[in-house]
Parts: structure tokens; sequence; C-alpha cells
């Protein structure tokens, strides 16, 4: 994560981070985006991609892939929208490999949060 931040601050601001890549990439494409420098953080999935409850606080880590968050039990049981939602996301892709923090970050419209 520390290596990942340095890099942010060295290239500023036309740096992007690349998680699951389903809301920067399709940017890319229509030229809506254009980075100079793409920093691939799928590395730190294991570490920042969880959901768990902490006494009465539910957590969901930004790199919590959509996929998790539709078969959470601990969702389903206590935020049931978040599974409704999750249903809604057509794409496979998506769901299995874009994240949390990606679709929030990029107000990405198109997976539904």
């Amino acid at each position: 994560m520390e290596h990942a931040l340095a890099l942010l601050q060295r290239l500023g601001p036309d740096a992007r981070l690349l998680a699951g890549g389903h809301s920067l990439l399709p940017m890319m494409k229509l030229r809506l985006a254009a980075p100079s420098t793409v920093i691939d953080i799928d590395p730190l999935a294991g570490e920042l991609g969880y959901i768990r409850e902490d006494e009465d606080v539910v957590r969901i880590g930004a790199m919590t892939r959509h996929r998790a968050l539709l078969e959470s039990e601990l969702l389903a049981e206590h935020l049931a929208i978040f599974t409704d939602a999750e249903r809604r996301i057509a794409d496979p892709v998506v769901r299995n490999r874009g994240t949390i923090g990606g679709a929030l970050c990029q107000a990405d419209p198109s997976e539904d949060l």
C-alpha cells in the first residue's frame, strides 16, 4: 500500500489506480480518461477486500469485489440493500472483478451502486 501511495505522490494527478478495472478501462476506451500511468493495486485485494462486523458496525473494504457483497451472509442479514443492488449488476465480469471502491470512486452508474 505504501508503494502505491508513493507512486501516486511521485507521478502526480495524471496517474490512476487500477483495481478491478471495470470503471477505469471503459472510461479509457471512450477517451474520457487518459492517465499518464496506471498503477495496478490488485495485489492489495487480500488486505483491502473484506466484509466484517466490528461490534455494531459492518465494515466493507474498498477492494471488496461485487461478488463478495452478493454472497455475504452478513450483508444479507443486516444490510440486504447491498445484496439487492448486487443482484441487479448484469455483467458477470463486473461482479467477479469489479470492486466497491472503484465503483464509488468513479461514481460509475453502470455498477448500480
